[in-house]
């Protein structure tokens, strides 16, 4: 009787458990003569967000970029060109199965490989001190591998990108290998505008006007990843270099001078850059037990970067005058550590230890107009410490006290070294698997980018010059954040309303010295931002997807300079399936935003359309962008009682432009999965001060 009645317990429960889920919103799919029911996206216990993708959406995705914006999870945004995802007000940490990815990586995902991807709002554990973070859950076949060649080729200018990527499989060891090159060849950015100096003996206008130029850029990249793992330990080295450079970055401009100093000139520029990045990175984890885990990972990278800039001007008589003649070049070794403590106790409580160290050490030589060189070395430290208790069933209380350390010497100057204490609380309600709301609390600080505090300087024209601060302070942040987040069957919905204050803020300063403007870096400044954002996702269908988001941001600074600016923007996403082919439509409202150079920007309208075809181990997209846009301009303006500067910018690769892109992938092997991978937007960090 009893093996009777274990026997019919599923015929009878699967009815009654479908029957309760229909009724909050879940969508039932029909298997045969048995009834079952999923979600696609559904908190867990531990409050982050689990979102599932569909066959469709992996089908139709080339990178793991394209999979998670064709998933559109709400208050998460996705360039999928440049490879830069945004949440909450500021960036987001990815990770693949638990270990921190690049931007390569995660290019290189294999689409239908990807079983959940989880967004974790509120970081916890291994997690701890991050802001957001994304974390791609892959399937790692036992056995197999693939390899795969793609092409991507823009028309309306000449850029194409394309790459290989290969993988083996064998048990618990995969070895990964891709790379990629990629060329540009545009039509100068042409700027158009006019420029105050207000120098104490009266004040000069310069009208400008770019006529011309070109623009040509190349890259070129290889990375080695070799990943052992089982239950207990994870081993991932990496070996990778990176090579970009800019031969010919050239405008001629037409530029007028009067007031105090009048003439007409036509002036050329000539830019060069050459950047070369090789490294490795080595990350290990280790489960204790159940319940403990310890985690590091070390990427340590040498880099060579070659930068000149050369200004000639002629007038009325046409012989060519050089006006700036720069070159620099820089040698940089950097080694960043993280590494960790996390462990859970009964009734849901955890503790988790970070450690961060960042250290560089830069030498950099100037020739020509303004000879100098810098040599700058910095080390920074950071601690969290992190307790994460249960309040309640559904409650859950964060606190995370921290201090971060800098420490960084310049040339044969007096070391400087800033230490300011961090913390962070969380309070996150999750009230059943469709509503989630946070609370969040946050004192922290940023240090100046390293080309701010260097004390070389870079002629831009005969009037202004570049200079470093080597006395910047380290900024204070603080922060307090709402969010509510609902997510059901259909509908998906963020909203988020933020406020922060920094205190000591870099931002441009001018003086003037002589009969020159000196640019350079001031930390006598404030600055509050206050953000609204409401994203909406909507799947009436189980083939169209739709995303609607709005953003209002306003910005204010105080101290050196009193000025503020607001902006509200919209975006809308839509995604269409019929049979093997994906229609997808964006479209974006101009914004306005202001950065530390304190200028009011206003960008352009952006919308584009693509076809994506998916057939076997073929995939294509034609698509366009900005179609009905010729030239598409950015604005800019800025006000400083020494100089003010009002242009607009055309932005060639902004314009009208279509592309191609095409896949093939092959497999060996058994449990593999067809992939695609996309070249690397990789951008090299230097600490040059460049004229332009």
């Amino acid at each position: 009787m009893l093996a009777k009645f274990l026997t019919l317990m599923p015929i009878i429960l699967v009815p009654i458990m479908v029957f309760g889920q229909e009724e909050s919103g879940v969508s039932p799919k029909q298997l045969n003569e048995v009834t079952v029911s999923a979600r696609s996206s559904f908190r867990s216990e531990n409050g982050h967000l689990i979102v599932i993708p569909d066959r469709q959406q992996k089908k139709h995705s080339f990178t793991g970029y394209d999979l998670l914006s064709n998933m559109m999870i709400p208050g998460v945004s996705v360039n999928r060109a440049t490879g830069e995802v945004s949440a909450l007000f500021g960036s987001v940490s990815l990770y693949i199965n638990g270990i921190k990815a690049t931007n390569a990586e995660v290019k290189a995902l294999r689409p239908k490989d990807i079983l959940s991807v989880e967004y974790y709002d509120a970081p916890t554990g291994v997690y701890a001190g991050e802001n957001t973070v994304i974390n791609f859950i892959v399937r790692t076949p036992e056995t197999g591998g693939y390899g795969e060649v793609n092409a991507e080729q823009k028309v309306g200018y000449q850029k194409g990108d394309y790459g290989f990527a290969g993988k083996v499989v064998s048990q618990k060891t995969a070895i990964q290998l891709f790379g990629g090159y990629g060329m540009t060849s545009i039509a100068a950015d042409r700027k158009n505008g006019h420029a105050d100096y207000n120098f104490e003996e009266g004040r000069m206008i310069e009208d400008f006007l770019t006529l011309s130029g070109r623009d040509k850029s190349n890259k070129t990249y290889f990375q080695g990843d070799v990943t052992n793992s089982d239950d207990k330990r994870t081993w991932q080295a990496s070996l990778f270099y990176d090579c970009s450079q800019s031969p010919l970055r050239s405008s001629l401009s037409q530029t007028d001078y009067s007031g105090i100093y009048s003439s007409q000139v036509r002036q050329n520029s000539h830019t060069t850059e050459f950047s070369r990045q090789g490294g490795g990175r080595l990350h290990g984890k280790l489960n204790l037990n159940s319940n403990q885990s310890i985690f590091f990972t070390t990427r340590v990278a040498v880099t060579r970067n070659d930068y000149s800039y050369m200004l000639s001007q002629s007038g009325d008589t046409d012989i060519e005058e050089i006006v700036v003649d720069n070159a620099a070049k820089e040698n940089r070794w950097q080694m960043d550590v993280h590494a960790g403590y996390s462990k859970k106790f009964k009734h849901g409580q955890s503790l988790s230890i970070t450690i961060n160290n960042f250290f560089k050490n830069t030498a950099s030589d100037y020739y020509g107009t303004n000879p100098s060189e810098s040599k700058l070395w910095s080390n920074e430290e950071i601690l969290f410490i992190q307790y994460v208790r249960p309040l309640s069933e559904h409650i859950m209380l964060s606190l995370m006290p921290g201090i971060s350390a800098l420490h960084y010497k310049q040339n044969d100057k007096k070391q400087l070294n800033f230490v300011s204490p961090r913390f962070q609380m969380r309070l996150t309600a999750r009230l059943s698997n469709n509503h989630f709301f946070m609370v969040n609390g946050n004192i922290g600080n940023s240090f100046p980018n390293i080309s701010y505090i260097s004390n070389a300087e870079q002629s831009v024209n005969a009037f202004r010059l570049k200079r470093g601060n080597s006395e910047l302070k380290n900024t204070k942040m603080y922060q307090a954040m709402g969010v509510y987040g609902y997510n059901a069957a259909k509908y998906g919905l963020q909203l988020m309303v933020m406020y922060q204050f920094n205190h000591n803020l870099p931002v441009s300063s001018f003086s003037q010295e002589g009969s020159r403007i000196i640019q350079s870096w001031t930390d006598r400044s404030d600055n509050h931002v206050v953000q609204s954002n409401v994203s909406v996702t909507y799947k009436p269908l189980q083939t169209l997807s739709l995303n609607l988001s709005g953003v209002y941001t306003c910005y204010m600074y105080s101290g050196y300079q009193r000025i503020s600016a607001h902006s509200p923007s919209l975006s809308f996403n839509a995604n269409y399936v019929i049979s093997n082919f994906m229609i997808s439509a964006e479209v974006k409202t101009p914004e306005k935003w202001m950065s530390n150079d304190l200028a009011r920007v206003t960008t352009p309208w952006e919308y584009s359309l693509a076809c994506n075809y998916a057939l076997k181990n073929w995939k294509f997209e034609l698509g366009t962008n900005n179609p009905f846009i010729k030239n598409a301009r950015y604005y800019s303006r800025s006000y400083n009682p020494v100089f003010n500067e009002v242009f607009s910018l055309m932005a060639r690769n902004h314009s009208q432009t279509a592309y191609l892109k095409v896949a093939y992938s092959f497999d060996w092997g058994k449990n593999v999965n067809k992939t695609k991978l996309q070249r690397t937007e990789m951008q090299i960090e230097n600490a040059l001060i460049k004229a332009k």
